[in-house]
This record gives C-alpha cells, structure tokens and sequence, in this order.
C-alpha cells in the first residue's frame, strides 16, 4: 500500500504467491535483530500516527483549516 508500507524501514514486502521470498524475508528478520527491532520501531510509530485519536483529529482539523469558508459545512 503506497504511503503506508515501506521496504525495509517499517516492513518487508515480498512477491506475491512467493513462500521462497517470504521464506528468505522471514529468515532476514531472524538472523537480523537490529533490523527486526528497526522495523517493529517504526511500524509502531506509524500506527500511532495514522490511528491516534489526537493524531486523527489534528488532521481533519488541518483539512478543513484548508477549506475556503464558502465550502465549509455546518
């Protein structure tokens, strides 16, 4: 999903209907701590971001800050 899942800095994406390549990813999270840590940081900080309450009313705040005062609606 574009803006939303980034390779290698909050998750791994791999081909679809690919158990080798989410075999190899999987095993890269193994092997790799300081990777797996990276990305479960950052996956955590987005979902925050996205699905805070604050974080979800600041921006709907900000979206209808934008609008001209004739379009806004009661």
């Amino acid at each position: 999903v574009r803006g939303v899942l980034e390779d290698g800095r909050n998750c791994l994406l791999v081909p679809v209907a690919s158990p080798t390549d989410l075999a190899a990813a999987v095993m890269r999270l193994v092997a790799d701590g300081d990777l797996r840590d990276a990305i479960v940081t950052a996956g955590a900080s987005d979902f925050a971001e996205r699905f805070d309450l604050r974080a979800a009313t600041r921006r709907t705040e900000e979206f209808y800050a934008q609008l001209p005062a004739g379009d806004r609606r009661k």
